[in-house]
């Protein structure tokens, strides 16, 4: 209990000093961040939280103390990692702390060399769902992944369980941001 207080506290008020709600706990053999938040949407843990938020210093703290950077989300029409849903500018950090990049966020994020080596290897992840129920079609951020996924099956009437939206409504807000200087970043 004192750690998701200190968690709650620390999280939505980007401390100068994150690894202060961390100073008095010993290191227990449960892992830190991995529960969905208190009053927080979606079944965000604390890492999505601070990664929403852009805040490394408080990501690197909850590592520390063994969050799961695997985790994804408990959202009931299916949960969103890390990479799914942060700035653009993490992807590198987020990696090399243990993020894995699959279908979702290689769409997302324009990895073209992942996202065909992805499918080369599997071409059932064309269809997978991700966050609130979403193909990797739904994902892409750029009109030569989509193109590829087309190329390769994808389904461009394929609705998402949470929103019942096909992928041509996301597109549309991925060229919207980045019209208004916002970028590719849900």
């Amino acid at each position: 209990m004192f750690k998701e207080k200190m968690l709650m506290r620390e999280i939505p008020h980007r401390p100068r000093d994150p690894q202060a709600a961390f100073r008095e706990e010993k290191q227990s053999s449960g892992r830190i961040g991995n529960d969905p938040l208190p009053n927080y949407g979606f079944g965000q843990h604390a890492l999505f939280a601070a990664v929403q938020r852009s805040n490394r210093s408080t990501i690197d703290v909850l590592l520390r103390a063994r969050a799961d950077i695997r985790r994804r989300t408990e959202w009931w029409a299916g949960g969103f990692g890390v990479l799914d849903d942060c700035d653009p500018s993490l992807v590198d950090f987020l990696i090399e702390r243990g993020a894995v990049i699959d279908a979702h966020s290689a769409s997302r994020l324009a990895m073209m060399p992942k996202l065909r080596e992805l499918v080369t290897a599997d071409a059932a992840l064309i269809h997978a769902r991700g966050g609130d129920g979403q193909t990797p079609l739904h994902f892409a951020s750029t009109v030569e992944v989509a193109k590829f996924l087309r190329e390769n099956s994808a389904d461009i009437d394929a609705r998402d369980v949470d929103h019942e939206s096909t992928p041509a409504p996301y597109m549309l807000r991925v060229r919207q941001q980045k019209s208004v200087g916002f970028g590719a970043a849900r």
